[in-house]
């Protein structure tokens, strides 16, 4: 089998295994909403609904606001990311290319997270981060920030070590090492 023919045979497996998961989705939510993708289904969104406690500790405790880089949107505590590209292209290189993002500002300074891209393989999001402060803007490339968990529906999304270090070091405050719950996140495809 080609490298190729078995990347879209692991996506596929992988989604009919998450939709047998989907199956056992709270009241009021389809399996639909709840799978990730099949290659053929086009584009979409995902929505990522942010955890209650971590919103409060990030937006009271801290002081920080945390708003969607157009063309994401917001609603309460749900984010919404457009999905990028066809579904050829989503089946071809495995990921779930997304525009938009979050921006996370306090204090004069910036944290932007933009166009995430989920490995449903190795389970993770990354992001294209920079920070801005006084008016300087660093780039920090594609950076793996969070890592997901498939045994939750909807799945839970978690900060890994790496993103907590880089935003306790942004805003000048500890925030730990272990996985913090960013929240839950859905991949919406049309």
């Amino acid at each position: 089998m080609s490298p190729r023919r078995s990347l879209t045979h692991i996506i596929a497996s992988l989604c009919a295994l998450l939709s047998v998961a989907a199956l056992v989705a709270p009241a009021g939510a389809s399996a639909h909403q709840n799978a990730w993708p099949h290659p053929g289904s086009g584009s979409g969104y995902t929505s990522l609904t942010l955890n209650g406690t971590t919103a409060g500790v990030l937006t009271g405790d801290l002081g920080l606001s945390v708003t969607p880089i157009a063309p994401a949107t917001q609603t309460g505590l749900t984010f919404n990311f457009p999905i990028d590209g066809s579904a050829t292209a989503t089946a071809h290189t495995g990921l779930i290319r997304h525009s938009g993002g979050i921006a996370i500002s306090g204090g004069g300074t910036t944290v932007a997270l933009r166009n995430f891209w989920i490995d449903p393989m190795q389970w993770t999001l990354s992001a294209n981060v920079s920070e801005t402060m006084g008016g300087m803007t660093t780039s920090l490339g594609r950076v793996t920030i969070v890592t997901l968990d498939p045994s939750t529906t909807p799945i839970s999304a978690f900060l890994n070590s790496t993103a907590l270090g880089a935003l306790g070091g942004a805003f000048g405050v500890n925030l730990g090492s272990n996985p913090l719950l960013l929240g839950t996140a859905t991949v919406n495809f049309r």
